[in-house]
Formats: C-alpha cells, sequence, structure tokens
C-alpha cells in the first residue's frame, strides 16, 4: 500500500507504508481528514539573532511577571530573578534558565511535583489548575511556547556534542484539523517501535521534549517529562527524509549518556512508529532539491493507493 502526498508545486511525495493493519488504519483515516497548514520545524536552532532574542525574551517575561495575577501563586523562586539575567553570549546559561521554565510549565501541567533545591516549586500552580484548569492550562502552555521561541533564537548548545551531524535539516510536521485530544496508546503498537531510519514517522505531540532535543538542550534524560512518545497518539506525522535518527540512537555517546542518567533504551522507550519511506527521492533530485521543496512547498492532500 502506497501514500501519496500532493504538494503545492504540483509534485507529489510517494511513500512506500510499513506493512502493518494498523498503519494501513492509520493512513486510511488521515486521507478524510481536513490538513492543518505544513509546518517546517528543525530538530535544534542553527539560527543566532540577537534583536529576535531580545523581542522574545520580553514576551516570555512579560507573562512570567503576571504569574501571581494569573496562577494566584509567587512566581517560582528557582526562576531568574530579572530579564538581565539572560546573556546570549552565555547560551548555555540562558538554555539552564529555559530548561527551568519549560519544566516548570510541563510538571504544573503533569500535576507533579517539581523539587528544586528542596522547595516544591509546582505546588501552588497545581492548586490554581484545579480551581481554573482550561485558563490555567492555556496560560502555562503559553508560557511554554515562549521558552521555544526564545530558544530558537541561539544554535542550540548541544549541537556541538551531538553524537552525528545528521539533525540540522528541516522536516515537516503535519496535523490535522481536531486532532487535538489524542487516543491513549495501547499495547497493539508495541511491535511498531524502532530506531531504525524512515522517511515518515508518526509525530510527536509530548509535552516535554524527546532525547534528541534533551541533548541539543544540554538538559537532564532522567527527568519525567523526557520522552520519545507520550501516552497518547495523535494523527499528526513528521516527514523527515534527509535527518536520521538512527545515527544518534546507535551511538555508543548516546548509550552511555542514558546510562548515566539510568534511562533504558529498550524500543518502547526510545524508539517511534514509523509510517513508511519515501520511493520517489530521485524525481526530485539529490538531497538539496528534497531540501527546498521542504521549504518552499506544503502538502495540499493526501490519497491513499
Amino acid at each position: 500500500m502506497q501514500l501519496h502526498l500532493n504538494l503545492s508545486n504540483k509534485t507529489k511525495f510517494i511513500i512506500e507504508l510499513v506493512n502493518d493493519e494498523w498503519i494501513h488504519n492509520y493512513v486510511k483515516k488521515i486521507s478524510t481528514l481536513e490538513l492543518n497548514e505544513t509546518e517546517v520545524v528543525y530538530l535544534g536552532s542553527e539560527s543566532s539573532d540577537y534583536n529576535e532574542f531580545c523581542n522574545n525574551l520580553k514576551i516570555l517575561y512579560d507573562n512570567i511577571n503576571k504569574i501571581p495575577k494569573i496562577l494566584l501563586c509567587d512566581i517560582p523562586c528557582c526562576f531568574p530573578k530579572s530579564i538581565n539575567d539572560f546573556n546570549i553570549e552565555n547560551t548555555t546559561n540562558v538554555q539552564h534558565y529555559l530548561n527551568i521554565i519549560h519544566r516548570w510549565t510541563t510538571y504544573s501541567i503533569l500535576r507533579i511535583p517539581y523539587v528544586f533545591n528542596n522547595i516544591d516549586t509546582t505546588k501552588d500552580c497545581i492548586i490554581s489548575i484545579e480551581k481554573n484548569y482550561q485558563k490555567t492550562l492555556d496560560f502555562l502552555t503559553e508560557i511554554n511556547q515562549n521558552v521555544h521561541a526564545v530558544e530558537a533564537t541561539f544554535t542550540s548548545p548541544g549541537s556541538i556534542t551531538f553524537p552525528c551531524d545528521s539533525h540540522t535539516n528541516p522536516y515537516w510536521d503535519q496535523g490535522f484539523v481536531g486532532d487535538e485530544i489524542g487516543r491513549e496508546i495501547t499495547n497493539n503498537t508495541d511491535h511498531l517501535f524502532t530506531i531504525k531510519n524512515y522517511d515518515m514517522w508518526l509525530a510527536k505531540r509530548i509535552l516535554g521534549k524527546d532525547f534528541r532535543e534533551c541533548w541539543l538542550d544540554t538538559d537532564d534524560p532522567s527527568c519525567h517529562d523526557i520522552v520519545n512518545v507520550g501516552t497518547q497518539l495523535h494523527y499528526a506525522f513528521e516527514l523527515d527524509p534527509l535527518n536520521n535518527l538512527e545515527y544518534f540512537y546507535t551511538n555508543e555517546k548516546f548509550k552511555n549518556w542514558m546510562n548515566t542518567h539510568n534511562r533504558s533504551i529498550d524500543i518502547q522507550s526510545i524508539g517511534n512508529i514509523p509510517i513508511g519511506n519515501i520511493i520517489n527521492k530521485h524525481e526530485f533530485g539529490n538531497d538539496q532539491d528534497i531540501k527546498h521543496a521542504l521549504l518552499h512547498c506544503n502538502i495540499l492532500g493526501i490519497e491513499v493507493q
């Protein structure tokens, strides 16, 4: 079975699907759904834009200063005291601060304690969630998005040590209208997980980070929110023909890193669910031509053949 992704430049990516009933049912379903706009994404940032850094950081801190009014709790003591504590010349330090803010928001949403210097920093925020669920959740999600916007303005500090050089290319994240609420993951997908390289994957919709993002952010892989696949599956998919997952997850540096932090490297923990491979890459030319298509085209329709 094949999946045809019809593109805005009148070409198509033809996907040879993984030969599995679950995958076949999945693609039949997505062929009936209304597409969101195709999003071009990157695993980590390779940019350095001081003006955007300052602008996005101001937006983040404007929201942080609203925490007492909206969440009815103090600004967490683990947060930097001032926007002036952020210096783009020291991206490792900036990323460290952003990791703290990110973790506080995700742990609050997950309603689990985030203990920092022996203080439970999420307790009061979780109480606010119980009182006003949607308003609190929306605000925490916005802060989390603000963090990612700042991260996009400087080169990820873990890029230099990343175990392989196959992580800097763009890829597509394709979502669908009405797919905000996922389906609970079940055991009938366990056999699908892999770290072998594929071009098309079930997209991750996780609150935290996957292990590659964790490395690039010089974050702590022992934390609860560092996962490749969360507890829910969505219909969204990623098309990533230029980066290679396998190089990272089979590297000894990755295995040693995980072992040091007492994290499992079994396939269900570090793998993802593949959809299939592009079989007509030759029609696009070389990798640069495919990269051009990813940057300048989008998906207009999906057909199962």
